[in-house]
C-alpha cells in the first residue's frame, strides 16, 4: 500500500490486487463469518454500509482482475 494524497477530506491509496483481496475478504469475514455482537457500536458504521463497501471493492477487484 502505498499512500499518493491525504488532506482533511479524502486520502488517496495505491493497493495491489492482494492487497484488495484481504481487504475484501476480511470485510466478508466480519459481516458473514462471526456474529459481532452490537455491529454497529464495535465497527463504527452500520452492517449495511459494511456491505455496500464491499461490493464496491468486489467491482473493483473485477475490473482489475480482468484486465
Amino acid at each position: 500500500m502505498k499512500l499518493l494524497k491525504n488532506n482533511s477530506k479524502s486520502t488517496e491509496i495505491l493497493l495491489s490486487i492482494d492487497e484488495l483481496l484481504t481487504i475484501h475478504q476480511s470485510l466478508n469475514e466480519i459481516c458473514n463469518g462471526i456474529d459481532v455482537f452490537e455491529f454497529q457500536t464495535r465497527i463504527g458504521v452500520s452492517r449495511e454500509e459494511v456491505v455496500e463497501l464491499m461490493k464496491e471493492f468486489a467491482t473493483v477487484i473485477n475490473i482489475t482482475e480482468n484486465n
